[in-house]
């Protein structure tokens, strides 16, 4: 497995997964009925980086690393899932995969 940083061109397969898990409910921070622009702001633009875990040429998985924003210290609102949000000190991590 490679982890690489993300390019433009890797958002339609992020978007591929991400739109399943934000359509399911599985995490609060993102509206269920987020469009595609929506979502290549939030996982694109926003972030300080955005990277990805590739295998075979294939995306499994995405991450980000931001500013953080708030004062929550974890989050995890999935039942046993691998979707979740960390805020450390001054950074937000966001995992799909």
């Amino acid at each position: 497995m490679v982890v690489r940083e993300a390019t433009v061109q890797d958002f339609d397969s992020i978007w591929g997964f991400m739109q399943d898990i934000v359509a399911r409910g599985d995490t609060y921070a993102y509206s269920r009925d987020m469009d595609k622009q929506s979502a290549y702001t939030v996982w694109m633009e926003q972030p300080a980086k955005t990277f990805v875990a590739i295998e075979n040429n294939i995306i499994l998985g995405s991450y980000y690393i931001k500013t953080n924003t708030n004062h929550i210290k974890f989050v995890h609102n999935s039942e046993l899932g691998p979707r979740f949000s960390y805020n450390i000190d001054f950074i937000d991590i966001v995992i799909l995969y």
